[in-house]
Formats: structure tokens, sequence, C-alpha cells
């Protein structure tokens, strides 16, 4: 009987508002789906969740409808996701144990993806089978246009994503979970049935007809142009064409927002509607319904993605309310749209997007308004003028105050809202978004009205519409334009460390497919190689960014790809004054880009000399053991700097991929290459590490890439056991992960990021 009555007495207390459930009355409907989905995430015994039978019986027999609504949705959402988790735990089980490998599955496509990320571009649920209903990601080099509710039959090996192996990169195989994947399978044959599942119908036509939009809103303008590119985004979310660089100042802004197809677009679309319902003077109700279909033909044309459904639930509910003339909130028409969201995936909740929305707009239905207020006495010409007497320009004046008034206060509250997810995620603070979005924003708004009228008019004058799609085009560039000047601004991005690796130390990382790439954190900070573009995104410039690093020197080793990849994108991250070059020239186009944009930018562009020692700190200095012939013919691995780092009396050893010719011609020079740490690469097509060269360095420890795919990239079994037997210890990077090597007088420290146990100190 004690527990019935703290029941009763915890409902009242509920009931009469305790939890603000009087004013939001949906509130405690979404408390109760995300405790739901909590709970199943954390596999809470099921025992728990009996215990939440009878509270839901008192609240139902009491009729604290409110009350019902949270346990129920509690009860409701733990059943679902927790039935969603076991479909996808028992094969993700055996691919953490490598159990398996090369695999035939059949299943439904059920969604595809355009933008670029880490995560799989096509999900893939199985239908038949011991894993039927669990859902994996699709990867491969020759996957087709696969749409949602494509039924396949798919040959290939069923694979988890390695940890990440750097600090700040991202987590790929926690990132899978998050989403509802088992796994991953690289795709090597494929065969796609002719019946498509009808359940992704809608699906299916709304991404037909996104194709469709999206050649229609760039005709007139080259296919691969920026300004293409960047309509595509801006108007569809389609961020699948275009390079990382493209889209760097709307990152460093803050606004990258505007690229994915969320409440923002879906509210202007929502706006644009209401216009031409006032210009048609059409009745207030079934101006309402042609608004709430617009935004739901808009999401359709985006391929139907979860941000868009969100928006467009949420505008429906809200619209809905002035339909049936019922008092509408911003607040309770969002929350009535999580349970249909959830419904569809409840794998959402994990995700920052879905996290964004709610929180951002909440943000703006509770802070918009009080902005706004404050903002009001600077908006108004005199506060004891009536309207009436304002002459036209004062009037005019006054709108346009009114006008940026409101841009500043959703901006400002969009920002607060955003803050502490952007700090958690990303470890940055981005004070000049709020009035980047206030330039934006508006410039999106025209851009996709010209995008609709460009679309619209091509159907009947194809002629009119390129000539609309090339003046958009024109107002794109005005876009990407300014959000680079907003870049630029001092104190404009605030970042913080989230990790205290590589401080006063050398942070070797660990890449894949041969590149190479350390920095040392002394004086300004110097990067030793960039790695590739795609590796710089994906692994330094996180790590970098994470812990607060801003190098201003940096030396390249190889002008291939997978050494000066990043090279430019460091330059336009960073305030760089010096580059330490291998040559003069090379036939790399990332070379001459790098040689280009250094001078354009009046970075100092220094070539390496042989025998140069170039002092970084007291203590500290790096020297030039080899330098390549300008005038000879080499493959890239051969034309590389091999230099030496001295370090508080310690020698670390450079070497990049240089080959067996280098190794000979160093070892005939007498060069002295001894060295108590030798950090080194793997040639492309000649062997690394002679014998007699590893006699030479004769280092401690040897710090070398290795991956098992290509074949070049592996080290060789007899040649490790080799150096094992010499009494060398072998670091692999691909084990060890990446390798922190700090030093003093007396040590020499070496530590692993992937095993913290796993730690060498060499001394004196």
């Amino acid at each position: 009987m004690a527990l019935v009555r703290s029941i009763r007495a915890c409902r009242r207390w509920v009931g009469k508002g305790a939890l603000g459930l009087e004013r939001i009355p949906l509130l405690g409907m979404v408390m109760g789906c995300l405790l739901g989905v909590y709970c199943a995430q954390e596999a809470l015994s099921t025992f728990w969740l009996g215990l939440l039978a009878l509270p839901l019986f008192c609240a139902v027999r009491g009729k604290a409808w409110k009350t019902t609504l949270l346990l129920a949705a509690w009860v409701f959402f733990w059943g679902v996701h927790a039935k969603r988790i076991n479909g996808q735990k028992e094969l993700f089980i055996l691919l953490e144990n490598g159990s398996l490998g090369a695999q035939v599955l059949e299943g439904v496509i059920t969604k595809r993806l355009d933008r670029e990320g880490g995560s799989p571009s096509v999900w893939l649920r199985i239908e038949e089978g011991t894993w039927k209903g669990a859902k994996i990601g699709l990867v491969g080099s020759t996957l087709p246009d696969f749409l949602p509710g494509d039924r396949v039959r798919v040959n290939g090996r069923l694979f988890l994503p390695a940890r990440a192996s750097n600090p700040g990169e991202r987590e790929r195989r926690q990132a899978l979970q998050r989403l509802g994947l088992a796994g991953e399978m690289w795709v090597e044959d494929w065969s796609i049935s002719k019946n498509a599942a009808w359940a992704y119908g809608l699906k299916r036509v709304s991404w037909k007809w996104r194709f469709v939009v999206a050649e229609r809103v760039t005709a007139g303008l080259d296919p691969g142009s920026e300004q293409a590119l960047l309509i595509r985004a801006l108007v569809l979310g389609d961020r699948s064409g275009g390079s990382q660089d493209l889209y760097l100042p709307f990152r460093r802004t803050g606004t990258m927002h505007v690229f994915a197809v969320s409440g923002l677009h879906v509210g202007l679309v929502g706006l644009l509607g209401w216009l031409v319902v006032r210009l048609l003077f059409l009745p207030r109700r079934v101006g309402l319904w042609f608004v709430t279909l617009l935004m739901w033909v808009y999401a359709m044309l985006t391929g139907l993605e979860p941000p868009a459904f969100r928006a467009a639930a949420m505008g429906t509910f809200l619209l809905l309310g002035f339909v049936f003339k019922r008092q509408s909130s911003v607040t309770n028409s969002l929350f009535a749209s999580v349970p249909v969201v959830l419904l569809m995936d409840s794998f959402q909740w994990n995700s920052l997007g879905f996290q964004l929305s709610y929180v951002v707009v909440v943000f703006i239905s509770l802070l918009g308004s009080c902005l706004t207020r404050l903002l009001q006495p600077w908006v108004e010409e005199d506060a004891f003028l009536p309207r009436v007497l304002l002459t036209k320009r004062q009037e005019v004046c006054r709108m346009l105050r009114e006008k940026v008034a409101g841009l500043a206060a959703v901006s400002s509250a969009a920002w607060l809202g955003s803050l502490s997810l952007m700090r958690v995620y990303f470890g940055v603070i981005t004070p000049v978004a709020i009035p980047a979005s206030m330039l934006l924003v508006p410039l999106v708004f025209v851009i996709l009205f010209l995008a609709m009228v460009g679309f619209v008019s091509g159907l009947f004058l194809p002629r009119v519409g390129e000539k609309v799609n090339v003046v958009n085009g024109g107002l794109v560039n005005v876009a990407y334009h300014s959000m680079k000047g907003a870049s630029a601004l001092p104190g404009g991005q605030l970042s913080f460390a989230r990790h205290s690796w590589g401080k006063e130390s050398l942070l070797v990382f660990s890449l894949e497919g041969g590149g190479a790439a350390a920095h040392l954190d002394v004086g300004g900070g110097v990067l030793i190689d960039a790695g590739s573009r795609e590796d710089f995104f994906r692994v330094v410039r996180p790590a970098l960014r994470s812990g607060r690093f801003f190098p201003d020197a940096m030396v390249l080793t190889h002008p291939d790809a997978a050494h000066i990849g990043g090279a430019v994108p460091v330059l336009e991250e960073w305030d760089v004054k010096q580059v330490l070059l291998p040559a003069d020239w090379a036939r790399s186009p990332y070379y001459k880009e790098l040689l280009e944009y250094g001078n354009s930018r009046e970075v100092r562009l220094v070539t390496a000399f042989l025998n140069q020692v170039y002092e970084l700190e007291e203590g500290l200095w790096l020297e030039v053991l080899y330098v390549p012939d300008a005038h000879e013919d080499r493959v890239a691995d051969e034309r590389c700097l091999v230099c030496r780092l001295h370090w508080q009396g310690w020698k670390i050893l450079f070497t990049g991929d240089a080959g067996f010719v280098t190794e000979k011609e160093l070892l005939e020079k007498g060069v002295d290459v001894s060295a108590d740490a030798w950090v080194m690469g793997r040639h492309d097509s000649d062997f690394t590490g002679t014998y007699e060269f590893v006699q030479a360095v004769n280092p401690q420890v040897i710090v070398t890439s290795h991956q098992g795919f290509p074949k070049h990239e592996r080290v060789p079994a007899r040649w490790a056991q080799l150096v094992r037997e010499s009494g060398i210890e072998l670091w692999k990077l691909s084990e060890t992960g990446a390798v922190e090597i700090s030093a003093n007088e007396k040590e020499l420290q070496l530590r692993s990021f992937l095993r913290s146990e796993q730690e060498r100190v060499l001394k004196r």
C-alpha cells in the first residue's frame, strides 16, 4: 500500500505541473520516448521494464493522461528499440570476433546517402538467413546507383571498421552501432531483382525526382563547377561532389547547417509558399493546406531524409493547429514529431542532427521572443511617436531594422542552442556564426527561390531556366566568398583541447594507404608531411584541432599525393609561415598547386639543401642527410628528403618511403645515419630497410607504417623477425596506432595510442 500511495503522490506532483507539463503538455511524452530508447540502449533488464506496468496502470486508472503518455511512451520505445538492437547484436559480435569473411547476402536497400563522411552511403537490410533483420552498410569501388527499395543479392567480405588509431579521429565502429548498423560489407559482385520492395515506394520515387531536380536547378552551369556543386548542396543537401576544401569556409563560420536540408530549408520553402498564397489571395485555410503540401513535396524532392522529414512533420503539426483553429505552440509541435521520427528510426536519437534539430528549435522558441524584445528599442523610431505619423522613408528604415533584429535574435538563439553540442562534438565555438548566419540565411532564401523559379521555368522554357540558374550561380559565389571572408575574421572560431596527446612531443600519425604525417609540438609547431588530402581531413586536421595545435612551419619529404595532398588545406587552415620543400619542381599536380598557393599567400618556400641544419629551438634542430637530384628522373618514393631530428641529445631518423636506391647511395657516400629511433615508410616498388642500412642506423626502436593491403605496404615477416633478432623493437603503426615520442636530457619515451600499456623508455 505504501508503494501505491507513493506512486499516486508522484502522479499528483507531475500532474500539477511540477515538471512544467502544464505549459508544455507533450514534454512528458518526449521524456518517455527518450527514456525508453535510453534504457534499451543500456540493455537494462526486462525486470525493470515490468516494474513500469504498475505505475502505468495507476496513471490510467487515475485518468492522468500526461503521466500515462510518459509511461506508455517509455514502455513502448523500450520494447521497440530493444528489438532493433537485438536484430543487429549477434552479427556485430561475430564480426568483432573476426568469425566471418566472404558472404552472399540477400536484402533490401533501405537508405542511400549522397554526402561526404565516414559512414557507408548505402544501407542494406538482410532478408534471408541467420541475420534476418540486421542492417549493414555497403561499400565498394563499383557500387551502382542503388535506390531505396531495391532487392539485391551481394557477394563480398563482411567486416567492422578498424578502431580509431589517432587522437581526435572519428570512432567509426561506434558510429556504426549508433546508426543501427551491424557492420559493413565490401561488395565484389551484385545483382538487382526486378521486384522492388513496395514499402519503400515513396522514398524510391523521391530519389528519382531528386535526380531530375538536381539536373534542372544546375542546367546552364558546368555540372562540376563550384557553383553547380554548391547549388545542389544548398538546395538538395547533395554533398557527394566537390572536395572538402569547398565547404571549409562554412565549417569555420559554423554555418554548415545550411547544407543539411532541415528546419531552415523547409521553413524557408514554407515561407515562400505563404508569400504565394498572399499574392493569389487564397483563403487562409486553403493556404495553410497548400503550404503544408509544399513542405512535404520539398522534403520528398530532397530524398525524404530524416532532417527534412523531422522539419516537415514539425511544420505540419504546427500548421494543423491553425487549420483547426487551435492554439499552436512551436515547442509542442516540435515535440509531437518526436515519436513519429523515433518510430521510423529510433537510432536517430544518437545523431548530432537529431539533437541539434530539437535543441536549437527549443532555444529559438524560448529565447527568440526575449531577444527580439531586447532589440525592440533599437527598432522603433520613437516610443511616443505613432507609426501612422512616420514618413515613408522612416517606415522603410524601421522595417529593415525589424528584419535585421529578427535575424539577429533567431541567429543568436540558434547559436546559444548549438553551443554545448558543438563544444562536446567538435571542441569548437564559432562566435562568427551569428553575423555569418544573418548574412547567409537571406542569401539561402533567395537561392532557394531562384532554384524553384529555374526548375519550374526550365520545364516549359529551358533557356529561361538556364539563365535563372546562371544568376543563381553568381549568388552562390557571393555566399561562398562572404563565408570565406567571415572565416578569416580574428576570433571567429575558438577551439578547445580535447586530449593531451602530443603536447611538447612528436606525434607520428597512423595513416592508411602509404601516407605519412607527424607533428612536432615545439615553438609554433612543425608538421612533417601532411598525408593525403583524405587523410588530412579524416585524421590530421581533427587531431590537431582537438589538441589545439597551430603549426606555423611544415617539412615535406615527398612530392607525391600521399605526403603532400593535405599541404594546401594546411596553409588554408593555419598561419604557416614557412615550408621546407624536397625539390624545386615535381610533376605532381598537388605539388604545383602547393607552390602556386604558397606564393599567393606569401609563405616562405625553402628548398632543402644537403647537410643544412634548421634550428627549431634551443636543443632541437633538423639535419638534412639526403636531397634528391632535381635533374634525375626517379619514381616518387625515391625523390625524398632523408632528415634527422636532434632533440635533447637524442636522434630520430625520418626516411619516408625511401627504398634500396636511396639507402645504397647514403651508405656509399658514408653518411652518418645513426639514430636512437627510426620513423620509416614502405617503398611502392622496391625493398625498404636493407640489412646493411639497418645496421648503419642501429636504432633501438623502429616505428614503421604497415597495412595489410596493398602488398607493398606490408612489413615482410622475415624482415621483421631479423630486426627483432637484432635486438631492435619494431612498432607497426597499424597495431600501435599513433605513436607519441617525447624527450628530455635523460629519457626518450615512446607511447602507443591504441595500446595504452605499450610504452618504451630509452635511457642514456
